[in-house]
């Protein structure tokens, strides 16, 4: 008497993954270059909302002879530059630096969103370092970067030099 087995092979089940495999490799290859374009645009348009809101504390600055940034209320503390002396304002987002500074303060998260509205901007998802002086230089706070497209971004200049030379 003859066995009638009607089900799958070892080997279809082999081939049947590696089909699969496959086709997730495709897919990623594909959806990669959009995702450091989506990812170079959120930087660069962080950085420019930071550049508004520097630009507009400036104008403040110069049409009001009373007005002084404030820790807390416009910036959460300020790190010196070199022996030049030049003051770097530092504005805390939601990284994990930003995160620790504020639940150190009792009333951190009030503390977040005056700054941000202070400085016009709705979030903030990474930590900056901002100097007003001799014009609005910005980059990411304790010498931190973003990586993209194998491209150290620590600097505003960074990534509008990235985005002119087409890598995202």
């Amino acid at each position: 008497m003859r066995k009638n087995n009607k089900g799958i092979t070892m080997i279809e089940v082999v081939i049947v993954i590696i089909i699969l495999i496959l086709l997730a490799v495709i897919a990623i290859w594909n959806t990669w270059s959009s995702y450091n374009k989506a990812e170079g645009t959120n930087l660069l348009n962080e950085f420019k909302s930071l550049e508004e809101g520097a630009v507009m504390l400036e104008n403040i600055y110069n049409t009001n002879p009373d007005f002084e940034l404030k820790e807390d209320e416009h910036y959460c503390t300020t790190v010196s530059g070199d022996v030049s002396g030049e003051v770097w304002y530092v504005l805390y987002g939601r990284d994990a630096i930003g995160n620790e500074w504020y639940s150190r303060k009792t009333d951190g998260q009030e503390i977040f969103r005056t700054i941000l509205s202070n400085w016009g901007i709705n979030d903030l998802q990474r930590s900056y370092e901002i100097k007003l002086d001799d014009g609005i230089k910005i980059r990411y706070a304790n010498g931190n970067y973003v990586l993209l497209n194998d491209f150290k971004v620590y600097t505003y200049d960074d990534i509008r030099s990235l985005r002119e030379s087409g890598a995202f």
